[in-house]
């Protein structure tokens, strides 16, 4: 190979290697426009526009009397009462008590759930042995097991404490099983012809496969928790935002529950958009491995 030919090899092999470079930039860059076609300044003015015309029309068929004010309020009254609460400070102490209460669930409520699963994914014959008991259980309505906890926990913050940690429990023992028992058998054929040990292969192949299944337990019991206690508040408490709905519908105060619903969604998705930051965060090198 003359010299001009390798010159013109290596200036071609070093153009790939930038250009290659320069797609996997654009690539991290640009991602969210690539896949869903959608700037992400764009999108969220497109959300807020869609969000303000969906108010304007709910405004506009109250004002119109096309349904009773009585049963549904306009936006505005429901705007009026929010910030009258913010101002009494209505909202702030029952916004505290119920987040108390659903972080305390979602913390044991998860801790508890991903140890079990954990637990009985190493341990088949035995959750072979329990597995019946546990559908049982995860059969039960545990929101109509609230009064049972009230009953034995008092009316305190452990029993609603209690009611969601009992929901979350189930929801991250079954994505944690789901997940370790979804890993690939080439890979689990693979470490056993290169004698891995039982317990190395657990911990270093099947639960990271599990990871993600995890996370998405967690996703879901961010929401699960403060639905458990908002329904325990509204069964027997002395405070919360399920306690305060009670209180608005038993005093025909509409605009308060609405507006006490629409904290509760705003809540919801502030914890669903924490997790996913989250997930997004730690399980960023199973992205880089997709790479």
């Amino acid at each position: 190979m003359s010299t001009m030919e390798k010159e013109r090899t290596v200036t071609t092999a070093g153009t790939t290697a930038v250009r290659q470079a320069q797609l996997r930039r654009s690539t991290r860059k640009g991602g969210l426009k690539n896949r869903r076609g959608w700037n992400p300044w764009a999108l969220l003015a497109t959300r807020t526009a869609f969000g303000l015309l969906l108010l304007g029309i709910w405004e506009y068929v109250v004002k119109a009397e096309m349904v009773d004010p009585a049963f549904l309020p306009p936006p505005t009254e429901v705007y009026k009462w929010i910030v009258q609460a913010a101002q009494d400070g209505i909202i702030y102490t029952n916004l505290v008590a119920t987040a108390i209460a659903m972080v305390l669930s979602f913390v044991i409520g998860s801790s508890a759930g991903i140890l079990a699963g954990t637990f009985f994914g190493r341990f088949e014959r035995v959750a072979a042995v329990v597995s019946p008991f546990l559908l049982f259980l995860n059969a039960l309505p545990r929101v109509a097991l609230a009064p049972l906890f009230i009953l034995y926990l008092g009316i305190t913050v452990w029993s609603k404490v209690a009611v969601g940690a009992s929901i979350v429990f189930f929801v991250l023992l079954l994505n944690t099983l789901a997940g370790m028992r979804s890993v690939d058998a080439d890979h689990t054929k693979l470490a056993r012809l290169n004698r891995m040990s039982g317990s190395k292969i657990f911990w270093k192949i099947t639960l990271p496969s599990a990871v993600p299944a995890i996370f998405a337990g967690l996703k879901l019991a961010a929401v699960y928790s403060l639905l458990g206690v908002v329904v325990s508040e509204m069964v027997a408490s002395t405070d919360g935002l399920g306690q305060l709905i009670i209180y608005n519908t038993n005093t025909f105060q509409l605009p308060g529950v609405y507006g006490t619903l629409f904290i509760l969604a705003t809540l919801a998705m502030a914890l669903t958009s924490l997790m996913n930051v989250i997930e997004s965060r730690l399980l960023s090198w199973q992205q880089h491995g997709e790479r």
